[in-house]
């Protein structure tokens, strides 16, 4: 059945990823389909700190810099670490396969009632946390650069887009936004973030805001185009130039991808597809844009926006994530049922013209894949994929994370205990 409204489709899955629950196991069918080989396959002292009251991000008025940051790099031991929890050893070993990333990575990690983003080593060895307010911290995104992490702080269902400096925790909310999920977009040089936002009785648009929390600027304006009421899903190209997004007239219609510059010129072709869009990807060399329907996976040409779909399966193929090199797709394919309560399904990868696909976790018994806050994350080599896993053999079936080679021989599990889910590497 066809999924009309993929805004809809993200809150329940987000919700549902969220949410603990028992019940039976699903069956699962997993693909069958191969693909050929195709792969060549100083934290500083974490703090406590204090966020000072912000002015609206409609008036953003002088605020402090974020102070200098430096990329943070694994520690030599566990030693290094000031703020350290235990995790239990991997279960499954990688020694026999490639040598794991030195990239530490961001997750989301729900205890004691909040959930707070978190640092993890791919060592195993142990996680700094790095968010510690009442509200939930989640729906996160490094920087190109990999100096400052962007996420959303959701608490009284208000929801706002702060910028965190991993090396002092130092943070800074530069925007409110309307949706838990966020929706909003780093520029390629890591300076300014494209956002959609509601305002003073405005349907959504996109906005550019610097990364302190000055200089707003307003992209669209949806009023100006009587048949588009809403824009939606921001993303960066990754040379700068444009910014793509998702215009939407009504919940029940469907949608087309407009194309604008930082400068607010639209650059949107006359002709092009409507359909249902979920959010956007840039290619690495920024030809295509890469999204889910609600169903399939489709890739759009930024010269014609002509779209070519890219799976055709019953289930539902979401939360795709293009390799380094852009020679592939991860994403996850999930039945319209649960696995113990959680949207979840099987990790897969794809050529970049559909004609392959391999499976990555159908091959490691009681693994699935969760649909998280996050779309899988690769590592910078292209070798290693982060996702959100759930081993049904447990006893207590929690979200985990876990890190899968690209052919699918090596499985690791990084975490234990609460939920965490969500991993994504800090690009290097």
């Amino acid at each position: 059945m066809p999924l009309r409204n993929p805004l809809l489709l993200v809150l329940l899955l987000s919700l549902a990823a969220c949410t603990v629950a028992g019940g039976v196991v699903t069956p699962f069918v997993p693909s069958t389909i191969a693909l050929p080989p195709q792969f060549t396959p100083t934290l500083a002292v974490l703090v406590p700190h204090t966020t000072a009251p912000l002015p609206d991000v409609m008036t953003p008025a002088a605020t402090a810099s974020l102070p200098h940051v430096t990329t943070p790099t694994a520690p030599d031991s566990p030693a290094d670490l000031t703020t350290l929890t235990a995790t239990s050893a991997p279960p499954t070993s990688p020694s026999a396969g490639p040598p794991l990333p030195n990239q530490p990575i961001a997750y989301c990690s729900k205890r004691d009632g909040n959930t707070d983003l978190h640092l993890i080593f791919t060592d195993g060895s142990g996680s700094a946390q790095l968010t510690t307010d009442p509200g939930d911290e989640c729906h996160h995104a490094w920087s190109p650069d990999g100096s400052l992490l962007a996420f959303i702080y959701e608490r009284s269902r208000k929801y706002e887009i702060y910028v965190l400096d991993p090396d002092t925790l130092g943070e800074m909310r530069i925007s409110t936004v309307t949706e838990p999920s966020g929706k909003y977009s780093w520029s390629p040089d890591s300076s300014r973030l494209a956002v959609s936002y509601e305002s003073a009785g405005r349907q959504a648009e996109v906005w550019t805001i610097r990364n302190d929390g000055s200089g707003l600027s307003r992209l669209t304006n949806a009023t100006d185009v009587q048949a588009y009421q809403a824009h939606f899903d921001p993303a960066w190209s990754p040379d700068g130039s444009l910014i793509a997004y998702v215009a939407y007239s009504g919940p029940s219609e469907k949608s087309r991808i407009h194309l604008v510059t930082p400068g607010g010129e639209d650059r949107t072709p006359l002709e092009h597809a409507s359909r249902d869009h979920a959010p956007l990807s840039w290619s690495p060399d920024g030809a295509s844009l890469l999204f889910s329907d609600g169903n399939d996976l489709y890739l759009a040409s930024v010269r014609t926006l002509e779209e070519v779909q890219l799976t055709d399966n019953p289930a539902v193929d979401w939360t795709p994530a293009w390799s380094p090199e852009g020679q592939a797709i991860a994403f996850i394919r999930m039945r319209l049922t649960s696995v113990r309560g959680f949207a979840a399904g099987e990790l897969l990868v794809t050529s970049v013209d559909g004609s392959s696909e391999r499976s990555l976790t159908s091959q490691h018994p009681h693994t699935y894949a969760v649909v998280a806050a996050a779309a899988p994350s690769w590592s910078a080599n292209g070798q290693w994929i982060a996702f959100t896993c759930l081993d049904v053999a447990e006893q207590r079936v929690l979200p985990q994370v876990c890190l899968v080679t690209s052919d699918g021989m090596h499985l690791v599990r990084l975490t234990s205990g609460e939920s965490n889910s969500s991993p994504q590497f800090q690009p290097q």
